[in-house]
């Protein structure tokens, strides 16, 4: 019975995959049609691994290799490439594909057994399960693969058993469930700008942005200080949805609402002072602090002293932030606060301050990449809201009908990152689906929702007359019905070819809606 023989984590560096691309749907592949071993037959006879041969001199790895890449987020279609890994300078022949991959950390197994159909059909579960025992998460929908290394593979050992190499990259991983909640407060932090304000000048409010994230890191080092308790990590994979770990969920929204406690306080103390002599001065009749807070909030650098009738903070690194604590107070109603309002609070969000998603993901993402975004929902007509952990581009479109571009980092999955785009009226657009090329026709193919019958369409008509809104599309020889009812399309990354086919896709609609 297959087995591992070894495991490890390590680093892979950037490397280069090429070779021929098939492409596949998970849900034929499933119920049993699975073409790939008969690909790699086609590829074996037909000369694939001699053209890639001739560039021996830029192989990263000498044995051949069965990827599984190019998963479309979890809409199904994925793409199978056998071919090898090179190094920077290879070329790409003609009718043969290429992804740059690694620069990652993944697991990495040696899956040993007597059978070589034992080994090849066991290999991913046994890397999976391996990568989980280490308290690690597998990305296993971002590629993986099997290689072939012939000393290891074609030669059977002393034993008659074959070696089969399997690499998983792993996900962004915490060292506990603590640190993967409070982590996007810390990684997505936007860019200092200073706003204009009569009460808190530019250097106090770049004071109180560094003490803010001083504070954050603060607490993502050591939990404790606000009494998060240490939870091993965890995390939902792309299709589960909250219902499926109501305990992860509850103790993700626990530790969510500690930490945001901590900074409400603040706030608290904020609206309850005033900004005096390098100070926040505040009176026992509007609020009172305890001896404990006082002192966690020592741990932070504040300190007091007090009389009868009031406090007065100081921080000793932090002599100017007063001014500007007061201002990022701002957005809140009175004493009534909301998470809304303390996320404003901590990213020193007032009205009429521009924060972009450029500016707020580029430290996990690709500024520039995002930044290429934006600007072609801004060239669009598109407006920019700022929204917690979240940038959004909206747009009004004829009948009152939205789109938007939604950027906004999930510490719930796997895959923190995500990029959501809305397309306008897409339930006209579809009647068009003939007219679109190849490109568009197989991402909207691929990427909306088939109707499975669940009666949202009709569900106001009484007669039980209504049709289904459902649209049948076909691409390949391949026929679904689709629902025009949730034009949603989502990456985890912005890309070239990304960014290519969401202006496509934009362009196309606003075509049909405007009729240029």
């Amino acid at each position: 019975m297959a087995r591992i023989f070894k495991f490890e984590i390590s680093d892979m560096p950037k490397v280069y995959l090429v070779g021929r691309e098939s492409k596949y749907n998970i849900q034929t592949h499933i119920q049993g049609d699975n073409r790939i071993p008969a690909f790699w037959d086609k590829c074996l006879a037909d000369g694939t691994f001699k053209e890639l041969e001739k560039q021996w001199e830029f192989l990263y790895e000498p044995g051949y290799v069965g990827a599984t890449i190019n998963w479309d987020m979890g809409y199904g279609r994925f793409s199978y490439v056998c071919g090898m890994l090179y190094k920077e300078g290879v070329t790409v022949p003609e009718g043969y594909v290429m992804y740059e991959i690694g620069d990652v950390k993944i697991g990495r197994c040696w899956i040993k057994g007597r059978d070589s159909e034992d080994v090849t059909s066991n290999a991913h579960t046994l890397t999976m399960q391996a990568i989980r025992d280490q308290k690690l998460c597998p990305n296993q929908l971002k590629w993986s693969m099997e290689i072939f290394n012939g000393q290891r593979f074609l030669t059977p050992d002393e034993n008659g058993e074959i070696i089969l190499d399997y690499y998983i990259p792993l996900a962004k991983s915490f060292e506990s469930l603590g640190k993967r909640v409070i982590y996007p407060y810390l990684a997505a932090y936007p860019d200092f700008k200073a706003v204009c304000s009569n009460s808190a000048g530019e250097n106090s409010q770049r004071q109180m942005y560094d003490f803010l994230y001083e504070s954050i890191n603060a607490i993502y080092a050591d939990l404790p200080l606000i009494g998060i308790p240490y939870e091993d990590d965890d995390c939902y994979e792309y299709w589960q949805p909250g219902s499926s770990k109501p305990e992860l969920s509850a103790k993700m929204q626990n530790i969510r609402k500690t930490f945001l406690a901590f900074f409400e306080y603040l706030m608290r103390m904020g609206l309850a002072g005033e900004a005096v002599q390098e100070g926040l001065l505040i009176k026992k009749d509007k609020m009172v602090i305890q001896n404990r807070m006082k002192n966690k909030l020592s741990l932070f650098g504040l300190t007091s002293v007090e009389n009868k009738d009031e406090y007065f903070f100081t921080h000793n690194k932090y002599k100017e932030i007063f001014p500007a604590w007061k201002f990022y107070c701002s957005n809140a109603e009175g004493l009534k606060i909301n998470p809304k309002d303390v996320h404003a609070f901590l990213h020193g969000y007032v009205e009429g301050k521009q924060i972009t998603a450029a500016g707020m993901f580029g430290r996990i993402r690709n500024a520039d990449l995002i930044s290429q975004l934006e600007g072609l929902f801004i060239q669009k007509g598109y407006n920019c809201k700022y929204d917690h952990l979240r940038v959004v581009y909206e747009k009004e479109y004829p009948d009152k009908q939205k789109a938007h571009m939604n950027i906004y980092y999930d510490y719930k999955k796997l895959e923190q990152m995500i990029f959501e785009f809305k397309s306008p009226q897409l339930s006209k657009v579809l009647k068009y689906y003939d007219q679109m090329d190849d490109e568009l026709k197989t991402l909207v193919f691929s990427r909306t929702k088939i109707c499975d019958g669940c009666g949202y369409c009709t569900q106001t008509d009484r007669s039980g007359k209504r049709k289904r809104l459902a649209v049948t599309l076909k691409l390949d020889g391949e026929k679904k019905s689709k629902c025009p009812l949730f034009p949603s399309f989502v990456w985890d990354n912005a890309n070239e070819e990304m960014i290519k086919i969401v202006k496509k896709l934009f362009d196309f609609s606003e075509e049909i809606l405007y009729g240029n």
